[in-house]
């Protein structure tokens, strides 16, 4: 759907859901002569004959060249891995069609644990193989992961060094030896870590790229909760929250009571800057007023008597901000409980996290933000938008997980000072309104930082209030420059998003298959094209 049309539907979307479900009914029967997928359905006929077809391409391409794997399967003892969670795993790689040379099991486990999972004549040392596919314990493989995986290998050219195939909650990658190897890294033949001997781990030579998208489901596997206190620990660095406003009204005050909570709450250095852009209503004059008076410690009132330009904003603010850290948060945010800025600086303190984004629910409970996906509507979206927490389709893209992600949106977003200027915070030029905080994340993501979504902060998110929708002639044309921006500053990234499904849908956010109409996805004879997304 074309972004432009998006936004001006956003509105009805929320608000008339049933109205919006009929005219997306209409929509598909003109553009497919079909109905749409029912909730938490794709197009199943139409995927099922693509996966037989993969089947056969696989079957072939391993018949002529199969290359040996050897499986690392990691127990984590901050995810609380166990020996059932273990069971789990072996027993999936033991249904695999293309059968693994070497199985390395990696843990803080007994002798006496691993006898019960693993016996004798299943341990083989085998220097010679050609791809290690390392997994979590708990992470199921589907029957034909491992043939995909070395059907890939085997059909992509040498400059191809890991795969990262799609995953549901869990950890599943391969990767080529023949780099460790040439860079003189000692590749460890043990098939198990006791206590009392040292972890087998490769170390990335720096010469390592050609990071690939496999964009295939192979793994999937139950949730795995860490415990905040067994994570990283909460960031005692200063923090600013800067919010702009414009007559931001009862919405205005709900939130700043909420982050003022916050930071008392963190007992730690931290202050709320709000900057109004021009507000005249009396009752908002009067809020913000009031406030400051009452936290002159906390919170203070700068002016921006400027044209709105939410980047430029942002980085004046900045620019007057003390903090280490820099919250950037919309003034249409609400609380929906306590402890979600901590939950948020926890995440911040993770080794290379530079962003951090939150869940944020609509009024009526349902999702509006869980994360960004490039592509979507032409540039980038909100994959499950509006759908309700419950719905089975959020499998394709968990909300209840926190992961790695291309983007999050600006309207919750945690940096740090240093990032912020290292990229030139947002793009005040060409991206005054839409779009600013994808460009911000793509650029810190093209740095090296990990950009992170968590649902341990969910808040409630009146969107857009203040500044409304494309409804002028004039925003609509600034709305097109900003999508003709991206599309050619992000080409790459935007036609494949790494960390979302090529089997899933651009035109349509609602977590449902796309179409094999003039999809160059489903082809009858070829796999998923390999997608290099770093260098």
């Amino acid at each position: 759907m074309n972004p432009l049309i998006e936004r001006v539907l956003a509105p009805m979307r929320v608000h008339s859901p049933g109205l919006f479900a009929g005219l997306r009914k209409a929509w598909w029967l003109l553009r497919w002569r079909r109905l749409p997928p029912r909730a938490g359905q794709g197009l199943g006929q139409d995927h099922a004959r693509y996966l037989e077809a993969m089947d056969v391409a696989i079957a072939q391409t391993l018949r002529n060249t199969p290359p040996t794997l050897s499986i690392q399967v990691w127990l984590l003892s901050d995810a609380h891995s166990s020996p059932e969670q273990l069971q789990r795993s072996l027993d999936s790689l033991r249904t695999q069609s293309h059968t693994a040379l070497e199985i390395v099991l990696c843990g803080p486990l007994s002798h006496s644990e691993l006898e019960c999972v693993a016996s004798p004549e299943q341990i083989v040392a085998a220097p010679d193989i050609d791809v290690r596919v390392a997994m979590q314990a708990g992470c199921e493989l589907v029957t034909d992961a491992l043939a995909a995986l070395a059907c890939a290998f085997a059909l992509s050219d040498e400059h191809i060094k890991c795969l990262v195939p799609d995953q549901r909650h869990a950890h599943a990658s391969g990767y080529r030896l023949a780099p460790w190897r040439a860079s003189g890294v000692e590749i460890p033949a043990v098939w198990a870590w006791r206590g009392d001997r040292p972890m087998p781990q490769l170390s990335k030579p720096a010469s390592i790229d050609g990071l690939a998208h496999l964009p295939t489901a192979l793994a999937c596997a139950a949730p795995l909760r860490v415990a905040q206190a067994q994570g990283a620990p909460a960031s005692r660095a200063t923090i600013s929250v800067i919010v702009p406003t414009r007559d931001g009204g009862a919405v205005l005050g709900e939130c700043l009571r909420g982050v003022l909570a916050e930071l008392a709450a963190l007992g730690a250095e931290g202050e709320l800057l709000v900057v109004d852009n021009g507000s005249r209503d009396a009752c908002t004059l009067e809020l913000l007023s009031a406030l400051a008076a009452a936290h002159p410690d906390v919170m203070r009132v700068l002016r921006y008597d400027h044209p709105f330009n939410y980047s430029a904003i942002n980085n004046w603010a900045v620019q007057q901000a003390s903090g280490e850290q820099i919250l950037l948060l919309n003034d249409d945010i609400q609380s929906a409980g306590s402890g979600w800025l901590a939950a948020l600086r926890a995440e911040l303190a993770r080794p290379r996290v530079a962003a951090v984004g939150a869940r944020l629910l609509f009024p009526n409970g349902c999702i509006q933000h869980a994360g960004v996906a490039l592509g979507l509507g032409g540039v980038a979206g909100h994959p499950g938008r509006t759908l309700n927490p419950e719905d089975p389709r959020w499998a394709m893209w968990p909300h209840d997980q926190r992961r790695q992600v291309s983007a999050v949106t600006g309207a919750c977003l945690l940096t740090t000072r240093a990032l912020y200027w290292s990229v030139d915070g947002l793009n005040q030029q060409a991206l005054s309104v839409a779009f600013n905080d994808v460009d911000f994340c793509l650029k810190l993501g093209e740095a090296g930082g990990a950009v992170v979504y968590t649902p341990d902060a969910t808040l409630i998110h009146h969107e857009s209030m203040s500044r409304g929708a494309e409804d002028s002639v004039a925003k609509q044309r600034r709305f097109a420059e900003e999508i003709r921006y991206m599309q050619q500053r992000w080409p790459e990234v935007i036609k494949n998003d790494p960390f979302y499904s090529a089997h899933l849908s651009r035109e349509l956010d609602d977590l449902s298959f796309r179409s094999p109409c003039g999809a160059t996805l489903l082809r009858p004879s070829l796999l998923p094209p390999l997608i290099s997304v770093t260098s």
